[in-house]
């Protein structure tokens, strides 16, 4: 099995519920993914760092049975529906890896 997951900074934090919402949807729709999971950031973020961690808005956990689907993924109708629908990004940051 493997697993993909994003990171994701909004440049307009007001538009994260429907992102979230988005994201859900997707995420039921696609037949390649096994598994959805969206969650939001619940604390603060530090201001004025320079060193350390960078904390995202959204995080999105996709689980697929087989690296073909992995691969698959980017070009789906799916993710593809993500980018043209879903709000701009000040930042996204993705891995993939087999669990």
């Amino acid at each position: 099995m493997y697993r993909h997951v994003s990171v994701f900074t909004l440049e307009d934090a007001l538009q994260q519920a429907d992102f979230v919402k988005l994201l859900k949807e997707v995420g039921d729709q696609c037949e390649m993914i096994m598994h959805n999971e969206v969650g939001v950031h619940i604390g603060s973020k530090p201001t004025g760092m320079q060193e350390g961690p960078q904390f995202g808005d959204v995080i999105q956990i996709i689980d697929f049975a087989t690296k073909e689907d992995l691969e698959a993924y980017p070009a789906s109708k799916a993710h593809q529906k993500i980018i043209k629908e879903g709000p701009k990004m000040a930042h996204v940051t993705a891995i993939d890896y087999e669990i």
